[in-house]
Order: C-alpha cells, then structure tokens, then sequence
C-alpha cells in the first residue's frame, strides 16, 4: 500500500499544479481586462455632472495624459456648441461650460475658462479682451493695455512700429468705430472714459502727443482753460491769422470750418466773446467784431456802444 501511494503521489501534484496554474490564468485574463476598462477615459456626462480628469502624480507623463483629456473633453465640448474654429470660443460664457462638463477641469484654472484654453490649446493665440468677460483689475494691468492697443493699431490703422513717430502719427485719425470692430469699447472705459485720445496718453506716455490733431477729441476737451488756447490756435493757423487784429473779420462760419465748433458753442456761438474770453488781456474793440456794429447801432450792446462813440470822438 505504501509503494502504490508513493507511485500516485506525482500525479496527484501534477494535477495539483496544473489546477492552479489554470485558476491563475483565469485570474490574469480578468485582470488585464479590469485594467483596460480602468484605463479608458470616462465619456462627457452630460447632465451636467462634475467631471474630473485623471489625477496627476506630478510626472511629466501624467501631466501629458491630464492635457490630453482636458482636450478631449474640450473638443467634444465644442461640438455640442458649435465651436468649428478656436476664435468661437470668444462667444461662449463661463456659465455654458460649467453646465456641460462641471467645474473639475476648470478647478484647475482657478474658476477660468480663459486660462483653460490656453492651455489646452496653446498652439493658438489667445486675446483676453476678446471674451464676454476679462479677470477683474484686467486693464488696470499697463502690460495689458498696451498689447491691446498695439493689436488695435496694427489691425485696423497698420501701425508696425510702436516706436516711430511717424508711424505713431496714424493714431491721430483713430475712432471709436476701430475699437467696436474688435470689442475695445469696454477697455476704453476703464482705461480713459471712452476716450481715444486720452487712453494713447495713458498707454504710450513715452510719445508726445499733439491733441488737436486727433480727428475726434474728447466731448470735455474744450472745457480746459489752455486746451480752448490750443483750440483757438488752430483755428488762427487755419484761418491765416497772424495779428489779434484780424480776428475782427472772422465770421461765424469761417471758424466753424476751421475746426472750431465745439469752442464757438461754448461761448454763445460768438466769435467776439470766444477771443475776448480766452484773451482778456488784449485791449478789444468790441464794435469793429463782424456784425458787432449793426448790435451797436441797434443800441442793443452797451459794451460796444460806448467804445464806438469813444472811437468817433
């Protein structure tokens, strides 16, 4: 009995081992497959569910992998909303891309829907200002304000270089229409109260800026004690007027057409009272202004009277 266990104790080993080796296959099988499953991205939940991208261990790999499904999501995000080139993407808001994919990528980029993109797309070149909406204290940022006036510049005026004076010159022509055309209103208003002219002041200090070569200047302009001087000055380089004197034959229309509206309206629409306030100290003969010396003789300007009768005398 003993020689015959001793005989079949082999084979009971043998089908021992092969049992388990079987069992581990099996084990093995299942495995891979479990792994392949883990390893495959999670598709877009969307009812509006949070989703998160892979966690990261920190390693360069993992970091690719994480971007990776960042774009995924972002590409399939920007199907849903018709995105079909990467400047769509200016439209959409911040609460439209919360709703479709949740708030797991975007925890990622402080909240930030723009800082996400440039990431994920950094092949692109990103313009903050062109979104809904910027980071608060946006344009309190000089850096900001100047890259966005040198794309406005080289866009819509085609400026090349922002250190020519002659280039820097086709600023004077600049309107709120070139702004509108790339959504810089908004920045105008934070910058210099929607004025052109003011924000170059403030953007590009360095230059010297001539005001009254602006095609449009600010509705306030005229309202300053020495720009009413500029103003007048002018107009008298418009008009050919060299002597004080030959402001008395200036008519209401000839300074109207030398770029003198704004100034004129401030002062009754009068020629004499616009001169005779910006230069007090000048000895006026108020009756010798045009059409003063019908008023004098109507007897309806005291002022002008008296000096026409003094002037007789």
């Amino acid at each position: 009995a003993f020689r015959i266990c001793q005989r079949k104790s082999p084979t009971t080993k043998t089908k021992t081992s092969a049992s388990s080796g079987a069992r581990q296959s099996r084990n093995n099988s299942s495995n891979a497959s479990l792994n392949q499953q883990n390893d495959t991205p999670n598709p877009l939940q969307r009812s509006g569910e949070q989703i998160s991208p892979p966690a990261s261990s920190g390693s360069k790999l993992s970091q690719s992998a994480d971007l990776s499904y960042q774009r995924a999501v972002f590409d399939d995000l920007s199907k849903e909303l018709g995105i079909k080139e990467l400047d769509d993407w200016y439209r959409v808001r911040h609460a439209q891309v919360q709703a479709k994919i949740g708030s797991g990528i975007l925890k990622r980029y402080d909240d930030s829907v723009i800082s996400a993109l440039k990431s994920i797309y950094p092949e692109h070149e990103w313009l903050d200002w062109r979104f809904s909406s910027v980071p608060r204290h946006f344009w309190k940022n000089p850096r900001n304000a100047r890259q966005f006036f040198e794309y406005i510049g080289s866009k819509s005026l085609g400026i090349t270089d922002f250190t020519n004076p002659t280039e820097m010159a086709k600023w004077y022509q600049v309107s709120m229409k070139n702004f509108s055309e790339y959504k810089g209103r908004s920045a105008l208003l934070k910058i210099a109260a929607g004025s052109p002219s003011k924000a170059l002041a403030v953007v590009f200090p360095e230059h010297k800026w001539n005001a009254m070569l602006f095609k449009n200047l600010p509705r306030d302009f005229s309202s300053d004690r020495e720009n009413q001087k500029l103003i007048l000055s002018s107009v008298s380089k418009a008009l050919g007027i060299r002597r004080k004197t030959a402001w008395y034959d200036v008519t209401v229309e000839q300074f109207q057409n030398a770029g003198g509206s704004g100034l004129l309206s401030r002062h009754g629409r009068s020629v004499r009272k616009t001169v005779m306030s910006i230069y007090p100290e000048h000895p006026w003969e108020v009756w010798r202004f045009s059409n003063a010396l019908s008023r004098v003789l109507a007897s309806k300007d005291p002022l002008a009277t008296r000096q026409y009768l003094d002037h007789l005398s």
